[in-house]
């Protein structure tokens, strides 16, 4: 046997020894299993905006191994899909017409010769052919920091091309930070002038980087069957800093080590052997320092109006689903030892208002200290999903109070969301299976396991806010055009739906405003 061919067995039987159909961190681009975080959703869909507002110039920076190419490649893909015509230059090592004559080609433009004013000629009219039947053209061009300024300034030439309406041309320049420094130039304060959006790629902070990981796992098939320590985390952040083709790379040679280990649990010396390895100073021992969001710090007892959310309210899913679909309510009953009797009286039978059983109920205070016990309250809860693997986890963050990091790793793990619910709306009561969990006197709270529908998928994924205008138009509390905006009709359709279901008119598309969405549309279309 070759070399080669060794070296892609022991990589399969690696790959299958820790159930991954493939390499969750490669180190080419990979626009297919491409994560999005919040703060990158926020900015692809501000450039989509501009670009479809017919604005101009944009310029997106950022340090080297950030994703920059495959934001480019992702944005190409998107704005494709919408109908527009583009163009990528990858190639910046040319300039001057041979510059041109790369963008012309890529539009599918002909022009001969090696006079800058012909193809400037010949790219005017077909932008001017593609405007009039109502198309939109957009060019791309990546590593923009290699430009010469002449080039630059030719570029600026070609956003001159324009009717008496309208930009003809959407350019967006991405590169190295030095291509700020470039545009700082007097020499081209002309262009720096028009640009409408100046982006800053950063690297990921610990949340970002943590979502990241297991959204890649999750993209390679994991689902969950990889173990990472939160201190694992916290020393992946402090080594790559953040960048993710440095996490691409920790995150290989860790996962290799753990094979070679025969364990499925990247504990830290793992990390820290990979880092040497690589060449990466190694992360000083000492307490981990991790920055969270502030409502992950929140207690489950901390619930003292209406509800609260333990993943993020507008945010795109980005896990993979286990193959088991829920049913539509719980049907298991708790085991004595796991239920106070007199906490779960209430739910047992029909309630006084007709609703279903509302499931399972604990106390926790009949818990103790067996912490390595699962509760079996919750094994059965989560039986009835397919996640009895988590119940573990689950069982000792109710007993900490603070469910805010399982929530997170879950649907990580699983694509599932966990909503912490102190008023269940009854629409709601008559779909899910609750957990009903009570604690120190205070009122009872209720956990439920959601998983989007896939018609929310366009909102949760590209902010698509058609999506909300089409649903709220179908229940009667939209009466305007369906344009994707979010506009204010829209934020007083979602109000007005909000208040009909009992909870703060807030106008936001939060998590339990989507979940009583699909509840309503999947139960009005039964």
């Amino acid at each position: 046997m070759s070399e080669t061919s060794r070296s892609m067995s022991s990589v399969s039987a690696c790959l299958d020894y820790l159930g991954l159909a493939g390499n969750p961190f490669p180190v080419v681009p990979d626009v297919e299993n491409f994560y999005v975080s919040p703060r990158l959703e926020s900015l692809m869909t501000e450039v989509l905006h501009a670009i479809h507002s017919r604005k101009g110039f944009i310029v997106i920076t950022g340090e080297v191994g950030l994703g920059k190419t495959t934001i480019s490649r992702r944005l190409l893909k998107m704005l494709e899909e919408d109908g527009v015509d583009t163009a990528l230059v990858f190639n910046t090592c040319v300039q001057g017409v041979d510059l041109l004559r790369t963008i012309n080609r890529d539009f599918g433009v002909e022009a001969t010769g090696d006079h800058l004013e012909g193809h400037i000629t010949a790219l005017n009219a077909f932008l001017l052919e593609r405007n009039h039947q109502g198309r939109n053209c957009t060019l791309i061009i990546d590593d923009a920091q290699n430009l010469s300024a002449e080039s630059l300034e030719l570029i600026r030439l070609v956003s001159n091309l324009e009717t008496d309406a309208e930009k003809l041309i959407q350019i967006l320049l991405i590169g190295q930070p030095e291509l700020s420094q470039t545009l700082n130039a007097q020499a081209l304060r002309q262009l720096r002038s028009r640009v409408v959006i100046n982006a800053e790629v950063g690297c990921y902070n610990l949340d970002e980087l943590r979502r990241y990981v297991y959204f890649k796992l999750n993209a390679a098939g994991g689902n969950g069957r990889i173990d990472i320590p939160e201190q694992t985390m916290a020393l992946l952040h402090r080594s790559s800093g953040g960048n993710p083709r440095q996490v691409n790379l920790l995150m290989d040679r860790c996962l290799y080590a753990a094979c070679a280990a025969g364990t499925n649990s990247l504990i830290p010396p793992l990390l820290r052997e990979a880092a040497l390895d690589l060449g990466l100073k190694p992360p000083r021992r000492g307490p981990m320092v991790a920055a969270r969001l502030g409502w992950m710090a929140l207690p489950v007892a901390a619930v003292a109006a209406g509800f609260l959310y333990l993943t993020p309210g507008m945010l795109p899913g980005q896990g993979v689903s286990p193959s088991v679909a829920p049913p539509n309510r719980a049907t298991a009953a708790a085991t004595p030892e796991a239920v106070d009797e007199a906490a779960a009286a209430p739910a047992a039978g029909r309630t006084g208002d007709g609703a279903t059983p509302l499931g399972l109920s604990l106390r926790l205070e009949n818990f103790g200290d067996h912490r390595a016990d699962v509760i079996p309250g919750v094994r059965d809860f989560l039986a009835q999903y397919g996640l009895e693997a988590y119940g573990g986890a689950l069982s000792r963050h109710i007993r900490s109070g603070d469910m805010a990091d399982f929530a997170q790793r879950l649907h990580a793990g699983t694509g599932y969301r966990l909503l912490l619910l102190q008023e269940v709306p009854q629409a709601i009561r008559r779909r899910y299976g609750l957990l009903r969990v009570g604690r120190d006197g205070v009122a009872n709270s209720y956990l439920v396991l959601w998983q989007p529908d896939p018609w929310l998928e366009p909102y949760r994924r590209d902010a698509d806010f058609g999506v909300l205008q089409t649903a709220l138009k179908r229940l009667n509390f939209y009466h305007h055009t369906i344009d994707g905006q979010a506009n204010d009709h829209l934020r007083r359709g979602l109000a007005a739906f909000q208040r009909a279901q009992g909870l703060p008119p807030t106008g936001e598309a939060d998590e339990l405003t989507q979940l009583l969405l699909e509840t309503l549309i999947t139960d009005g279309a039964a």
